[in-house]
């Protein structure tokens, strides 16, 4: 395992986001799709703030969400897998 310390909760989304487009970016060149699970929660916003401006084709991802609001957690197709994620 590979632990980076980084200096802010900005630079770890920043961080976080471009490995993470990285790996959606491969899937898609290597398998037309990808699929995903991303987790809920306010601990989240400085990847998702990230995230949303990375060059993905949101048109061959499956977005799923996973909630911690239940006993056992669900995972839950996202309802707007088929549009772009926007930032706020």
């Amino acid at each position: 395992m590979k632990l980076i310390v980084c200096e802010s909760q900005k630079d770890l989304g920043i961080r976080s986001a471009d490995h993470v487009a990285a790996l959606i970016n491969e899937a898609i060149a290597a398998k037309g799709s990808a699929r995903i699970l991303l987790s809920t929660g306010a601990s989240q916003f400085p990847f998702f703030d990230e995230f949303v401006q990375r060059n993905i084709d949101w048109s061959k991802v499956e977005m799923f969400t996973l909630t911690s609001t239940s006993a056992s957690p669900r995972i839950t197709p996202h309802p707007s897998t088929s549009t772009s994620p926007t930032a706020s």
